[in-house]
């Protein structure tokens, strides 16, 4: 098959097309894989912390609406418990921030090195270099569903059967279930960002509170899920990696040694 590699100086140019066997099988590549198990436990690491600072903003919340209920009720309530919850806030606040980046960029090393391993078994002509796999993370409107493509042609490409042709390779439902709920959980962040700025009055934290339920909720769901794409993609490529290695093994052993006289 013929492939297509990104530029080694730029790595969000359009991929180059070398010339290859369109015939099937694996083609020779100047690319080198590198097993992705060492970012997954980055991913699993950076993602693991997401879920406890998430867990950690639904008690917080559920604390907020009771406490606010009590206020709006008319009962007394502790100056002191009240300027708690502010101050939980904000350190619960900075610690999903922390979260997030730590999240993404270990997240986004893992795509970039699992597209180089896509493009190392020279089995599939891929449309998005390693640079714009993880890109489009970070373009408005464009990162609704391109990274998702993205993955996509990356699991197609690392298909260990070495048989890929366009369209021939299936998903499974991991993949879109995780990226819709990945724009789930991108589109419930923003409604709390917002929420957050109108709060006025405990009626409206109390809202803003159960949105941070939900969004959190959300977000779990979403770390979870790309905890186990990372982990199965790891898994499929090192087994694409080992029968590359074999086929090409065993080209090696079927050509006939050539005479230096």
């Amino acid at each position: 098959m013929r492939r297509m590699e990104g530029s080694p100086l730029n790595p969000y140019a359009p991929p180059a097309v070398t010339a290859e066997s369109t015939s099937g099988g694996r083609a020779p590549s100047t690319e080198n894989y590198r097993p992705l198990f060492a970012l997954v436990t980055a991913v699993t690491a950076a993602l693991a912390f997401s879920v406890l600072v998430e867990a950690a903003v639904i008690v917080q919340s559920l604390t907020t609406i009771s406490v606010m209920s009590r206020v709006q009720a008319g009962e007394e309530v502790d100056e002191e418990m009240i300027s708690g919850i502010d101050d939980r806030n904000v350190l619960v606040g900075l610690s999903q921030v922390a979260a997030l980046l730590a999240g993404a960029i270990a997240f986004a090393m893992l795509t970039y090195r699992a597209s180089r391993n896509a493009l190392s078994y020279g089995q599939m002509l891929m449309k998005f270099s390693p640079g714009w796999a993880v890109g489009f993370y970070f373009i408005p409107l464009v990162s609704l569903w391109k990274p998702y493509y993205a993955m996509k042609e990356i699991w197609q490409a690392s298909d260990p059967t070495g048989d890929v042709h366009p369209g021939s390779v299936e998903v499974p439902a991991l993949l879109p279930v995780w990226w819709w709920a990945f724009v789930v959980h991108n589109l419930a962040g923003q409604i709390t960002f917002r929420m957050a700025r109108a709060v006025n009055d405990p009626g409206s934290l109390i809202s803003a509170a159960h949105a941070d339920i939900a969004s959190a909720i959300a977000t779990i769901i979403a770390a979870l899920l790309a905890i186990a794409v990372a982990r199965t993609l790891a898994a499929r490529q090192d087994a694409c990696q080992k029968a590359a290695e074999a086929f090409r093994a065993t080209r090696r052993a079927a050509t006939p040694a050539t005479s230096a006289y």
